[in-house]
């Protein structure tokens, strides 16, 4: 559960503000406006989301690595432990 928290923080941090933001602005403008703002709002969010996961999370070989390493563009080592 964790894991699922954390690589959507982004998502829950901007719908969060997002609902805040929201409920101010009704006390200000027209529901229509704030419905187009909304869903503007989450159209950004799914795409941004989107862009910046990287579809390339496992690598089941050491030759996977290697290829990567020495393809020459830059590449982020992340190791995880439990412990």
């Amino acid at each position: 559960m964790y894991n699922l928290i954390n690589q959507y923080s982004l998502i829950f941090a901007t719908a969060f503000l997002l609902i805040v933001f929201s409920l101010i602005g009704l006390r200000f403008f027209s529901s229509k406006y704030i419905l187009v703002f909304v869903l503007a709002s989450l159209i950004v969010m799914v795409l941004f989301q989107s862009i910046q996961k990287n579809s390339n999370e496992n690598m089941s070989t050491v030759q996977s690595f290697e290829n990567i390493r020495s393809s020459g563009s830059p590449y982020l080592l992340y190791m995880y432990s439990d412990y």
